[in-house]
């Protein structure tokens, strides 16, 4: 379905000064007094979007606003078929989008309507957001395009995104429980306070269903929450109608104080960057991003943890010292605790997001330690709703098999948006990723540990030809130069990502070579490894071969889930190119 098939006109957007003499004007137009519109109130650095259907009304209430009296221009969106659905939708994607775009710094305190709602014909009426988004950078208020903006950090881990059914449901359930805990806790003194036994709050999600979207959006409406009196969250009703609606919950959410302390604890050390570079985007300074060690240098209210399958044990680290240090020093037994005992120790009330099926480092913490927490957890949620990838579970599920003892019994075919394919050539797949870079951005390059790192210390890896880690079909490739941030790192497209520096981010396609370590079993004929071949040295230092071998198939699942738009693979071994033959199409 297109926006052809929505009866009415182009949408259209007409400007009036922003004056005192807006209302009685709006009241002599067709669109002014009862018809549904979204409107962007504007000066040179700031804007404010917002929806109504009375916009003479809305713009008079907005005129005695002393923050809004520093804007100049109202822009009227308005289009003869929009209804209320329709502008509560494009007035939260507006937010979002012109957030991200950085043209304006946005005085809206929200987001708009945080839970997405499905509508008749919504999917015609977003497409005509590509007109009205075109529209605006016409009129210089918007400078990059939808592309550009979709492919970014702040767009992608934007606490401004809409919440699926289930993230939005898991979400104010979360706060609920926390916001009771609190209040429970209110006369207690600081020392009582962390001597109250732990009752982790759990969120499991495969790859691909918004468990980092969820964790920041946590971020920010507690830290939010904590700086908002009992009136703020009312005259914000439209986005905490579920606390304003429960007189208990309310009164709760009004015992946070500005002093409540929040972390967002990041395992992965590349992911860590990212999001200190959003909030800091979003002018957010006060949300605190951590590594598992800084945190535990420190008492905290509240830390989210995302990625929380990634907290270390003391096994296959580098830094001993560090991690038997702050053992020492939180009292725990540093041969059997791990980074999730450091977080129950130093906060609260934590919430831990995971999924133990992106377990792929003998140093992760055991799963036994999240059996063990789970099995007397009060609070347990799924997310499910795949939001990364447009093969949907059913793909996800199907590359667990392929890298798994239990390969798939039939191949599956997915729809046209999707690509899984495997190629002859490790040359041709890279020149395909570099080729569907130019059309789509955000496609790279992955890799399991399949050849050494040879260039670690180099400096000129990128004017130097002669250097380079490994080589395929006359093509010459090199390991990933930065951990912080690498996708978006200047030389990303001309090298190869590890694990490290892809967990937890999105492409539009990724390559992966599947490397000299991965064989097929001669007796079992299944996908099996050869650890001569792994180059990984902490990561099988003392683990047996099955729970290396886990880690490696594991590995390669993971990297096959951060296509947004396919995954195209190679693989070194030839019996191993005819085994994924079964399960996807060839490209010579």
């Amino acid at each position: 379905m297109t926006s052809s098939d929505i009866p009415g006109e182009r949408a259209q957007l007409i400007d009036f000064p922003f004056d005192s003499k807006l209302p009685t004007v709006l009241e002599d137009q067709s669109f002014g007094v009862n018809w549904p519109v979204v409107y962007i109130l504007n000066s040179e650095k700031e804007a404010y979007i917002g929806e109504t259907s009375n916009a003479s009304q809305r713009m008079s209430e907005h005129l005695k606003n002393c923050e809004r009296t520093r804007l100049t221009t109202s822009t009227i969106v308005y289009d003869s078929s929009f209804n209320k659905s329709v502008i509560l939708d494009l007035e939260s994607t507006l937010i979002l989008y012109m957030t991200t775009d950085g043209r304006y710094e946005l005085q809206n305190r929200n987001a708009g309507q945080s839970q997405a709602h499905n509508y008749y014909q919504r999917a015609a009426y977003q497409t005509r957001f590509n007109q009205i988004w075109q529209d605006l950078i016409d009129h210089q208020m918007a400078r990059k395009s939808l592309e550009e903006i979709q492919n970014s950090n702040l767009f992608k881990f934007s606490p401004y995104k809409t919440l699926t059914v289930d993230q939005y449901r898991v979400c104010m359930d979360v706060i609920s429980i926390i916001l009771k805990k609190n209040a429970e806790q209110a006369g207690l003194t600081t020392y009582q306070q962390f001597e109250v036994p732990s009752d982790p709050i759990f969120v499991k999600g495969s790859a691909g269903t918004g468990k980092t979207v969820l964790a920041v959006y946590l971020v920010k409406a507690f830290s939010e929450l904590a700086h908002y009196s009992k009136e703020d969250i009312l005259s914000l009703s439209d986005r905490f109608s579920w606390l304003t609606e429960d007189e208990t919950l309310l009164e709760e959410a009004a015992k946070l104080s500005p002093g409540f302390k929040i972390g967002l604890v990041i395992p992965v050390t590349s992911m860590q960057k990212t999001l200190k570079n959003v909030f800091r985007e979003l002018k957010m300074a006060s949300v605190k991003v951590v590594s598992p060690q800084d945190a535990a240098k420190e008492k905290w209210d509240l830390l989210i943890v995302d990625e929380a399958h990634r907290l270390r044990q003391r096994k296959n680290i580098t830094g001993y010292k560090a991690f038997d240090d702050t053992c020492r020093r939180l009292g725990l037994d540093k041969h059997k605790a791990s980074q999730l005992d450091w977080i129950l120790k130093c906060s609260r009330f934590q919430v831990f997001l995971y999924d133990v099926a992106q377990h792929v480092m003998p140093s992760d913490a055991p799963e036994e330690a999240f059996r063990k927490w789970l099995h007397s957890a009060t609070h347990i949620f799924s997310l499910s709703s795949q939001m990364r990838c447009w093969g949907g579970e059913d793909y996800l599920n199907y590359v667990k098999k392929i890298f798994s003892d239990c390969p798939p019994e039939t191949r599956l075919s997915f729809s046209d948006e999707y690509t899984f394919s495997i190629y002859e050539s490790a040359a041709h797949l890279q020149a395909e990723i570099v080729s569907l870079n130019q059309v789509w951005g955000l496609c790279r390059m992955v890799a399991g540990y399949g050849w050494d790192w040879i260039t670690r210390k180099e400096k000129s890896i990128h004017t130097d030809p002669e250097l380079f880690d490994f080589e395929l079909d006359g093509h010459r490739f090199i390991w990933n130069s930065v951990q912080s941030d690498w996708v978006n790192s200047e030389h990303a497209l001309d090298e190869v990502g590890c694990i490290h520096t892809i967990q937890g981010y999105d492409l539009n396609y990724v390559g992966v070579l599947i490397g000299p370590e991965v064989v097929i079993n001669p007796q079992t004929q299944r996908i099996d490894v050869d650890l001569s071949n792994y180059y990984d040295k902490k990561g099988k230092a003392g683990t047996d071969f099955e729970e290396v071998r886990d880690s490696i198939l594991r590995t390669y699942a993971v990297l096959c889930s951060r296509g947004i738009r396919g995954t195209l693979n190679y693989a070194v071994n030839p019996e191993v190119r005819e085994y994924l033959k079964r399960y996807c199409p060839v490209v010579l």
